[in-house]
């Protein structure tokens, strides 16, 4: 739940930017996805503990749009936000991370005082 909660925060930047680059029409591709699971990805059997995505939900337009096709040229989103984004998402897990071992270091020692008061007296 940890890893879970601080994947998705550490996603926003993210998710943010390819929703102010995404291209609009009718905005159903910037109002589309989001950070979270993706089922798509997990499919082929997991890779890790835990994943998180971020980007278009399952709309096809933004496969169409980030590389184009035969009737219309690419319009990239999705990339140009990750490097625009990438350095910032990745500092948010390591401050993420940092914060919730340290209070979960916090709660072992006060289950640790406590079990030794009980214990002592």
């Amino acid at each position: 739940g940890v890893l879970r909660r601080v994947g998705r925060a550490a996603l926003e930047p993210f998710d943010q930017a390819w929703r102010e680059r995404a291209p609009r029409l009718s905005g159903s591709l910037a109002e589309s996805g989001g950070e979270g699971a993706n089922t798509r990805q997990r499919r082929g059997g997991r890779q890790s503990l835990v994943e998180v995505a971020a980007g278009p939900g399952r709309n096809p337009q933004g496969v169409q749009q980030e590389f184009g096709n035969a009737h219309h040229p690419p319009q990239p989103f999705g990339r140009p936000a990750w490097e625009e984004s990438k350095d910032q998402v990745l500092d948010n897990v390591a401050t993420g991370l940092g914060e919730e071992i340290r209070a979960t270091a916090e709660r072992a020692e006060k289950r640790a005082a406590r079990a030794a008061k009980r214990a002592g007296g």
